[in-house]
């Protein structure tokens, strides 16, 4: 209906701006049937290198597949003292005091019922702890020391 309509009014000539119309919409339609096909094709190749890349590998990859690798590689390439290290630390007010609690960033557990892990990441510390301190307010700060 909208091409009869665009050379209906081609013809008659006496409605040039509906003309012009119709024609940018006659572009707009075709432009976004070719962006249709480019995602489709983008999409076939998409399935297309995953499914080689199953085949070679002879399993689908998951987020935990990844890690695992890493950790092992790690080890090989690493010295121990550089290996990451779990990101997990216990807060308490001195060293003769018993843990008050943990500060942790922990990776979302899985549907399979596993707990969740701290992350693992590169740490760097230092046992010269000064004093360090940071202000909550006006009149309120933190002060503190230990390991960093």
């Amino acid at each position: 209906a909208l091409d009869e309509c665009c050379k209906t009014a081609a013809l008659e000539q006496r409605c040039a701006g509906r003309a012009k119309a119709c024609g940018a919409i006659v572009l707009l339609k075709h432009g976004a049937s070719v962006a249709q096909q480019v995602v489709e094709g983008l999409d076939f190749l998409e399935i297309m290198l995953r499914q080689q890349l199953v085949a070679a590998i002879g399993k689908t990859l998951t987020s935990k597949d990844v890690d695992e690798y890493m950790r092992f590689h790690h080890r090989k390439l690493l010295r121990t003292e550089w290996l990451p290290r779990r990101l997990s630390y216990t807060v308490r007010r001195s060293d003769q005091h018993t843990p008050e609690g943990v500060v942790s960033i922990e990776a979302i557990s899985t549907s399979s019922g596993s707990l969740a892990e701290p992350l693992v990441s590169f740490v760097s510390s230092r046992s010269d702890g000064h004093m360090m301190q940071f202000p909550l307010g006006a009149s309120v700060g933190v002060r503190f020391r230990g390991e960093r």
